[in-house]
């Protein structure tokens, strides 16, 4: 082989350990959304329909599509801080999402 080859050769071979250990690792840890529905004490997919502004939070209003976790309670209400500052979110109408969260009263049954 000429040195350009065995250069080029050499090269990829590294590239390709590299990829398959990289590979490897992603496949052994655990994925931010499966560790996301282990820790939370409920899972829905849910529609919201409404929003009202308070105090120091916002009230959205959703229609329970699919509970996941914690199946024996119906949610009809998601409060989020008022300020993307203070870890709120902002979410569309009429639009679907998966929540995942903390109860803070009464917990699952």
């Amino acid at each position: 082989m000429t040195r350009y080859v065995s250069s080029c050769f050499i090269t990829l071979l590294v590239l390709f350990l590299w990829r398959v250990e990289a590979s490897q690792r992603l496949a052994d840890a655990p994925s931010a959304s499966s560790q996301a529905f282990c820790d939370a004490d409920i899972v829905i997919r849910a529609k919201v329909v409404g929003k009202k502004a308070l105090s120091n939070e916002i009230k959205y209003d959703i229609q329970q599509i699919k509970m996941f976790k914690c199946p024996n309670q119906v949610i009809h209400a998601i409060y989020t801080a008022s300020s993307p500052a203070a870890c709120g979110v902002t979410l569309e109408i009429n639009k679907e999402y998966l929540f995942t969260g903390k109860l803070e009263t009464g917990g699952c049954m």
